[in-house]
């Protein structure tokens, strides 16, 4: 059980009595482990006291699907003013593509959760718009890479300074405060998505 020490209490000799320890075991405590042998406390004897990590509330959970369904406004809206116009299947492919530099097709239909065939065709559609190429592999000549190419790389930075540009425009519309306590909640979570192998899949 993954669990979290809140803190240690050394008993002096005047409070080992009983009113003592059950203000210890308060409800929020669902262990409580004693570092000594010995079922009384005795001077100099400590407990210690671990938490186990609260669960998300359901209100909660509302609340930040509704924030990050927001957060997916802001990017299909910079997506609008980007050109050439392309589709949302496009662009993430194209951020997939970019984040490795060059990847065959097998592993971006694997990356966009597609099959090779249907993920071949979107390739095929973003090279004859002139953003995508199509390079043999430099460790195996018969392996064919896909890379952005010059106007594909123009696109992307495009499409980040606008979803910069509509991300500050609601950030500096925020309290100072609340945009301190948003942006360290967004570190921490991605932190924790890091730690489940998310990262990567969020990026694209």
């Amino acid at each position: 059980m993954d669990s979290r020490r809140v803190g240690t209490i050394t008993f002096s000799p005047a409070s080992p009595g009983p009113a003592q320890l059950r203000a210890i075991f308060d409800p929020d405590v669902t262990e409580c482990v004693r570092e000594s042998e010995g079922a009384r406390c005795t001077p100099a004897r400590r407990i210690v006291l671990v938490r186990q990590p609260e669960s998300v509330s359901s209100e909660a959970l509302d609340d930040f699907e509704a924030g990050v369904g927001l957060l997916l406004v802001v990017w299909a809206r910079s997506a609008e003013r980007i050109k050439p116009k392309v589709s949302a299947s496009q662009l993430r492919a194209l951020v997939v593509v970019d984040r490795h530099g060059a990847i065959n097709v097998m592993s971006l239909a694997d990356e966009l959760g597609s099959i090779p065939s249907v993920t071949s065709r979107l390739c095929d559609r973003l090279q004859a718009a002139g953003l995508l190429d199509r390079v043999a592999s430099e460790g195996d000549r018969r392996e064919v890479m896909l890379q952005l190419s010059r106007d594909g790389r123009r696109l992307l930075r495009q499409f980040r300074r606008e979803r910069q540009a509509d991300l500050k425009q609601v950030l500096d519309a925020m309290s100072p405060r609340s945009r301190s306590a948003l942006l360290t909640g967004m570190s921490a979570f991605y932190a924790a998505a890091t730690e489940l192998d998310l990262s990567e899949d969020m990026l694209a």
